[in-house]
């Protein structure tokens, strides 16, 4: 994922300069998931804590790093292997591909370091799509697409793990409770290693129509125009992360693509805005 986008989207100022090992080293839980993460925070710890070329000072930060994961694999040699926690998917049907909108549940936990993040819960529309057996969903202010995968138990889930350049850690999890033709819902949960930032909530998604259009939507507010260029009147501004549906595109005598939006709603420049995948076979606009 591009890091100027990670970035963005937990507006990062200042990482956590405590050493993990200096905080309690057990796992927030001891399944599979819960060991890796806490063997990656202190693999990241060590690594910013390690003394760069200066032997002593690496020994001495591997050994603390020794005695942690003592700590860690004591606080989880005698529980019992724990129980998934996920519920069983239930599938009536798979969704019909095309345009539709994620509703958030206003009563997850959205904490982030500031405490003003909230675009994950974004109510905003979306697209679905299949290639080949993976139901594909785009959601700009994401991942640019998650891509869901059928595991053994039949669920569907999407996961990503990013190290970052930092060694911090970044961890994102999409699984589906229900599927349906027109809805579909699920939990959502991330975690920032670096800072105080997670999210985790529920959601569900319910199908608007079955066409495969181009979405664009900016971070910020964006001016939108009567026509294809900067010298045609302001008639209104994009909202800040949510997405519209384009219906022609135009080459500006400025050198830029203009979108064209649904309904003779605007113009907007597209170095403004991201764009879906499907946005590359949008037509000229005459």
């Amino acid at each position: 994922m591009n890091l100027k986008l990670l970035c963005r989207m937990f507006l990062v100022i200042v990482l956590a300069a405590v050493p993990v090992w200096a905080q309690d080293a057990t796992p927030k839980s001891c399944d599979a998931a819960g060991i890796q993460q806490a063997v990656d925070e202190l693999t990241a710890a060590y690594a910013a804590d390690n003394g760069g070329t200066d032997s002593t000072a690496a020994l001495e930060a591997a050994t603390t790093m020794r005695d942690a994961l003592d700590t860690l694999v004591e606080s989880c040699a005698n529980q019992p292997e724990a129980t998934p926690t996920a519920e069983p998917l239930e599938n009536t049907g798979m969704p019909v591909a095309g345009q539709w909108r994620i509703t958030w549940d206003e009563e997850g936990t959205f904490n982030c370091a500031d405490g003003s993040y909230n675009v994950l819960r974004h109510n905003r529309p979306i697209i679905l799509r299949y290639e080949g057996d993976a139901l594909l969903m785009e959601d700009l202010f994401i991942w640019p697409i998650l891509e869901f995968t059928e595991a053994e138990d039949s669920t569907y889930f999407y996961r990503r793990n990013v190290a970052l350049n930092d060694g911090s850690h970044f961890s994102f999890e999409y699984h589906l409770l229900t599927l349906d033709a027109e809805e579909i819902t699920g939990t959502a949960i991330t975690f920032y290693d670096r800072v105080d930032c997670t999210l985790e909530g529920t959601f569900t998604l319910t199908f608007e129509n079955p066409d495969l259009v181009c979405l664009v939507g900016a971070h910020r507010g964006a001016n939108l125009r009567s026509g294809p260029g900067t010298d045609f009147d302001r008639v209104g501004r994009l909202v800040a992360e949510d997405l519209y549906v384009v219906s022609g595109q135009v080459t500006g005598d400025d050198g830029f693509v203009w979108w064209k939006l649904i309904d003779d709603a605007g113009w907007i420049r597209s170095d403004l805005v991201e764009e879906t995948t499907l946005c590359a076979t949008v037509p000229e606009s005459e």
